[in-house]
């Protein structure tokens, strides 16, 4: 009688994040499919892209300018790396300490005292639309002077604004209302991201397509289901409980049920185009990053001929 050959499954793929609003739809889409895809939550970006580059991760969740620039036109990542989905535009908080909150909103009685002091901002990387987009919103205050930028992982960010080593941050909702919580500085009630708002993708090693393709074809559908269930409270809590688990910062249900409920408009009937990447997509992203003098010409060249994006069967 011959030996029956015992099956083999692949072990899952590991997949770095930082627990936010927009990660919701995605980590409510796959918690059911831990054989896939295990996340692991992270403090930074700075680390995500570590591991990706070490290979201890084998996927990710990042801000689209910085796999850009800070994986993909690394020495050797060529054909290495595929983005299956793109998590539309990430909702952002910019939170000051309170001294530079004076400075940038003076009371209407306060006479003009000259020139504001020079802020220092602390940024996921030097690539990273978030320094465009807090020059963005300086520049039109009356005698501000350009920022300074310190590179920290978000969890530094916060110790940074309670120790009062750096004068603000913008990090992904709801990091900058949890800010807010802990007393460590106040919200800029009229910050935007405007042109330079940020893109978040899901990205995985190539190599590994074949094993997560039966759950990349279906995740943008996925996706917009989870973002109507995440209207139920309970689906939301029990989201937020298993985000948690994966480690990392944590943030409470409450907390992402109330900056659901400012943020994230009725989704959809149908799956948006920005959920499902293609080559327009592509290139289209890829040119307002040499626009905003965050990719090079090289760096451009070379992302263009990946052939990262592909539209998926059933679109």
């Amino acid at each position: 009688m011959p030996l029956s050959m015992p099956s083999f499954s692949p072990p899952p793929v590991d997949c770095g994040f930082i627990p936010s609003l927009e990660l919701l739809p995605l980590l409510a889409a796959t918690r059911q499919d831990t054989s896939s895809l295990r996340f692991q939550g992270c403090p930074g970006y700075g680390r995500i892209i570590r591991q990706l580059l070490t290979g201890d991760l084998q996927a990710g969740v990042l801000p689209w300018e910085l796999f850009v620039s800070e994986v993909l036109t690394r020495p050797g990542q060529a054909d290495q790396w595929s983005v299956p989905l793109v998590i539309q535009t990430c909702p952002s908080e910019m939170v000051l300490s309170r001294a530079a909150f004076r400075c940038c909103f003076p009371p209407r009685t306060a006479a003009a005292a000259g020139p504001m002091p020079k802020l220092t901002f602390a940024i996921e990387g030097k690539r990273s639309l978030t320094r465009l987009q807090i020059g963005h919103w300086l520049s039109p205050l009356p005698g501000a002077a350009r920022p300074r930028y310190k590179v920290l992982p978000l969890e530094l960010m916060l110790k940074g604004l309670k120790a009062d080593m750096i004068d603000g941050i913008v990090a992904p909702a709801p990091w900058g209302m949890y800010a807010e919580k802990l007393a460590l500085g106040k919200a800029a009630p009229t910050f935007a991201a405007g042109p330079f708002a940020q893109h978040m993708v899901f990205l995985c090693q190539k190599t590994v397509t074949d094993h997560l393709a039966n759950l990349l074809h279906h995740l943008p559908a996925a996706c917009l289901a989870a973002r109507h269930n995440l209207g139920d409270e309970a689906t939301l809590r029990a989201t937020a409980s298993w985000a948690n688990a994966a480690g990392g910062p944590p943030l409470s249900a409450p907390l992402l049920a109330q900056s659901a409920a400012r943020y994230l408009p009725s989704p959809p009937a149908t799956t948006p185009p920005d959920f499902i990447p293609d080559a327009a997509w592509l290139t289209t992203e890829l040119e307002r990053l040499i626009q905003f003098q965050v990719l090079s010409p090289e760096g451009y060249s070379a992302a263009l001929a990946q052939g990262l994006v592909t539209r998926p069967n059933h679109v």
